[in-house]
């Protein structure tokens, strides 16, 4: 199926002349997975694959013979020929360039890539395609917000050859709401967040200039900054909010009573089970779809919330997961046909505003819905088709209209909307339908039967077995019980009170926020605490006196700035690696910088699992007590770690050969590869980090007066910078920018 969609797709791209395109993927094993996709394809002229030859001949030639026949080496210069190509950071640096420098003279009209390729470098295509429009952000899938998407599909159109770009995404199953890709394209940007945070190394530093406190440089951090602004911001808005809540308290005096406000508590009691309900199948439908899909079938009568009207009833048209799409929040959109009261159409300003920050807050009265059904008032009846989430769901009856095509309804209607609510315009529309008309009769009589009829005994009553299996039949019965006490209780001029009530309760939980936030910006160093915490550590470990005055050991510590600095500083204080080889100590390092997968538990072969040497094994234990005990020391004084679990071993073997004299091509077709199974870039970037951080260590040697550990760094320096992995940059060579 890929297959086939993406051939016909560059096919139709290369027929309209719509290539280059980047194809951005969200990850670098399909990015690599889609390239074997296309492999049949072919792009490029012969006069185009003669200068790619060309290219790469020149390119490759600083390489040694091994280095140059690495199968993603020849993968990419024969893909490349062909006018295809991948960019990520599992691809190794010397080929990534190649493909830069490359599609920059329109050689390349096909390139995978993911979201780094929009990033800093200047490579604008005539066609920009996203395969998704959602990733996973390290907790689990989301939409693109507006900065992501524009970031990549401003690389679409390349100035002084194209008039616009073109951007297009790949619809592979899903279509996406209009209101999300609205939010995604037309969206503000995110407001740009500090990312400020207290290390030890920048403790120690600001520790040994005591003339500039680290107390100074925090208040002159970007964050704090911000939250000095936004404390003076928010004392005068206090000081507004006071003053309008005590008029509001003023002007409702008159009829906010002891009974109403009872039966406002009430109401907001049963609005906070309908919530939890609504939430339990928000929940349950991220894990199966198949109990929503079966309640909401089409031409299932249910009862919803729309502004202000409540318990409307509703006939669904489509209610599946699969067909209807899903909201900004990946949950469910159903699409339903109901019949409203125009008076009742448009939000006030205010309660938008509830409903966009807190929608428990929107508080309306609960009480058995009724229409007047004389003729002047079905001169103000609207009939719409719209889209609705499972948040508006207030009832799923067992009442089903049969026999009516609802799909043909939403293809003939519903398809041609501008956005997510579809006004049905009676005498244009519904002459010409006759499906449309008989679900709009059908809803009219179950209106009119509805009126003043009480539904409290019955509502939700078909998630009596669901709820009833997640122990939660209780918020039904206590929905139930509520709902027959609400109904009954007669007010004059409840929607209106009730609308004055709600800007109460909303200003006075706004007040008590900015109240709390006060509270907590009180001090000048908002990390006070964390702060405290982290000198007391310090202490502890002997960094610093109890004066706060920097020992050698400290001094050492703040020469690192890797936020590795008490684990680097342990480890060369412990002597661990002093009995160490070079080629152990790059071994070792590379525990402590790899961020990779881990792969330790998937090596069930006992002779794998055996470590290179009895050295090398004894201080990895080491350092795992090192990280355990650095952990649990900084957990004594709260503070977030988890510097023994961020410690990964899957690729210490395979740097102990690099640094032994191993070749690269060895290395990769090295049995154990098909286990760890790491691609060529991040074995590479983890490299040049170990030689890195060797001179970070030497330099820490240097202030302990260590000559031996000097030493031992300068030849691990020396074993591991050799070869593909430090191969210098294309950007830099005459013969290829000029080729």
């Amino acid at each position: 199926m890929n297959k086939t969609l993406w051939t016909s797709t560059i096919y139709v791209l290369r027929d309209k002349q719509l290539l280059p395109v980047v194809c951005f993927v969200f990850s670098r094993k399909r990015c690599d997975d889609y390239l074997e996709l296309v492999k049949g394809l072919d792009l490029n002229s012969q006069e185009d694959k003669h200068y790619v030859s060309q290219f790469f001949r020149q390119a490759l030639s600083r390489l040694n013979e091994s280095d140059r026949q690495l199968q993603q080496v020849i993968n990419m210069q024969e893909m490349a020929k062909r006018g295809i190509a991948i960019h990520h950071s599992g691809v190794l640096p010397i080929l990534r360039e190649s493909v830069e420098l490359l599609f920059q003279t329109g050689r390349i009209k096909v390139l995978f890539a993911t979201e780094t390729f929009a990033m800093g470098i200047n490579m604008p295509a005539r066609t920009v395609l996203f395969d998704s429009l959602q990733k996973h952000d390290g907790k689990g899938f989301r939409e693109l917000i507006p900065s992501e998407y524009i970031q990549m599909a401003g690389r679409a159109g390349r100035r002084g050859l194209d008039k616009t770009g073109t951007v297009i995404a790949l619809c592979k199953g899903d279509v996406p709401s209009i209101s999300s890709l609205k939010g995604m394209i037309l969206g503000k940007s995110a407001q740009l967040q500090s990312q400020f945070r207290l290390t030890y190394s920048m403790i120690l530093n600001f520790l040994r200039v005591a003339e500039c406190p680290l107390e100074y440089m925090v208040s002159s951090s970007y964050s704090e900054y911000h939250s000095q602004k936004a404390n003076a911001r928010d004392i005068i808005a206090t000081n507004k909010l006071r003053s309008t809540i005590e008029t509001l308290h003023q002007s409702i005096k008159s009829f906010y009573t002891d009974e109403l406000k009872n039966y406002f508590h009430q109401c907001q009691q049963f609005w906070n089970i309908i919530f939890q309900i609504q939430q339990n199948l928000i929940n349950h439908d991220k894990i199966s779809h198949r109990l929503l899909d079966d309640l909401l079938k089409c031409g299932r009568i249910i009862r919803i919330r729309n502004i202000y009207e409540i318990d409307i009833p509703a006939i669904v048209l489509d209610g599946s997961f699969n067909s209807t799409g899903k909201n900004i929040n990946h949950q469910r959109i159903i699409s339903v046909l109901v019949i409203s009261q125009s008076t009742n159409h448009l939000l006030t300003d205010l309660d938008r505003l509830i409903l966009k920050e807190n929608e428990q807050m929107f508080i309306l009265p609960v009480q058995k819905w009724n229409i007047n059904i004389n003729n002047s008032e079905q001169e103000k009846l609207i009939y719409q088709i719209k889209n609705i989430n499972i948040t508006d769901l207030l009832d799923i009856t067992n009442e089903i209209i049969p026999n009516i095509k609802y799909n043909k309804i939403l293809e003939d209607h519903w398809n041609h909307r501008m956005n997510d609510t579809f006004d049905i315009e009676l005498e244009s529309t519904i002459g010409y339908d006759k499906g449309l008309r008989q679900a709009i009769e059908k809803l009219k009589l179950i209106r009119q039967n509805s009126s003043n009829q009480s539904i409290a005994s019955n509502r939700f009553i078909l998630l009596n077995d669901f709820l009833t299996k997640t122990s939660q039949l209780s918020l039904l019965n206590n929905l139930h019980e509520l709902n027959l006490k609400l109904e009954n209780e007669i007010y004059i001029n409840v929607n209106e009170n009730f609308h004055h009530i709600r800007k109460l309760k909303f200003y006075e939980n706004k007040y008590n926020q900015m109240n709390e936030r006060l509270l907590s910006l009180q001090t000048n160093l908002q990390t006070s605490y964390e702060y405290e915490s982290m000198l007391e550590v310090l202490k502890k470990l002997n960094y610093i006196t109890n004066i706060n005055i920097l020992s050698l050991k400290g001094q050492v510590a703040a020469l690192f700035g890797s936020g590795k600095e008490l684990l680097l500083t342990e480890l060369i204080y412990q002597n661990l690696i002093d009995c160490l080889t070079p080629s152990e100590i790059a071994a070792l390092l590379s525990s402590i910088i790899f961020q990779g997968k881990r792969f330790d538990n998937e090596i069930n072969d006992d002779n794998k699992k055996k470590e290179i040497t009895p050295a090398l094994h004894q201080a990895k234990q080491q350092l795992i007590a090192i990280a355990s005990r650095l952990d649990q020391i900084q957990r004594d004084y709260k503070i977030p770690t988890n510097i023994e679990d961020e410690l990964n071993f899957s690729i210490m073997s395979l740097v102990y050969k690099w640094a032994q004299g191993a070749k690269f091509y060895d290395i990769m077709n090295d049995p154990d590869m098909e286990i760890i199974d790491i691609q060529e870039g991040t074995i590479v970037r983890t490299i040049m980090r170990i030689e890195e951080l060797c001179s970070d260590i030497r330099n820490a040697g240097k202030t302990v007066g260590n000559s031996e550990l000097v030493d031992k760094l300068n030849q691990v320096t020396t074993l591991i910078k050799r070869g593909i992995v430090f191969a210098p940059s294309l950007y830099f060579s005459e013969t290829i920018t000029t080729l």
